[in-house]
């Protein structure tokens, strides 16, 4: 049962309405995430699964070149590879800090450079475009399933976008990559604008993010 509170002065109007009995969503039937899981959409919380990876501080390994960072895509590089795992945790929100800096092992260079991939579940109730907030420094893609439908690419400084994404009713992964190659300023902001959609969070247990 959905409760809608409604403020108008001093005066609260509530008005209750039930949800249908079978969403306009097909179930997942044989789709899976990254790690061979179909989502249970009845017991999922709304979060994200995030993997955080601590990175060198060796410009050839950042890809930053004389004149700043390069244009790089994520099957150019190493940054999400195990070797370089810090941890993993859920992240109910990807709407971080404006001085963020999440990754500090003691390593050279920490806390400066890092990447993450967070994945989780998407579901549209209904067909049509679905509005997306993106904000980065210094790269971030977004996948919805296997197609690339956002980036900001070797940004030193804080870009923000928003984008449309045209979608049938149904369930997609969502495979979010940030990576902060750029010690002078971290930034990352991610969240749907549009309603009717939920994110539900991947059981991670049985596979790592590795790729």
């Amino acid at each position: 049962m959905k409760l809608l509170i409604l403020l108008s002065g001093c005066a609260q109007n509530y008005h209750v309405t039930n949800p249908p009995t079978t969403p306009p969503a097909e179930p997942p039937g044989e789709t899976l995430d990254a790690f061979g899981n179909a989502p249970d959409w009845a017991t999922c919380g709304e979060a994200y699964a995030g993997w955080y990876y601590n990175l060198t501080d060796d410009p050839e390994a950042l890809a930053i070149g004389d004149d700043g960072p390069e244009v790089v895509t994520p099957g150019d590089v190493d940054w999400w590879d195990a070797a370089n795992q810090s941890f993993v945790r859920a992240d109910t929100s990807l709407v971080m800090g404006s001085s963020w800096w999440p990754v500090d092992d003691g390593l050279s260079g920490d806390p400066d450079y890092f990447a993450v991939r967070w994945t989780a579940w998407f579901r549209s109730e209904h067909s049509g475009d679905v509005t997306f907030a993106l904000t980065a420094a210094t790269d971030a893609w977004v996948y919805l399933g296997d197609t690339l439908v956002a980036d900001i690419e070797a940004s030193p400084t804080s870009t923000s976008q928003t984008f449309d994404v045209s979608v049938d009713s149904g369930v997609y992964k969502l495979d979010i990559r940030f990576a902060q190659r750029v010690a002078r300023e971290s930034a990352f902001r991610f969240r749907a604008v549009s309603e009717d959609i939920a994110i539900c969070y991947p059981d991670f247990s049985s596979g790592d993010s590795g790729g």
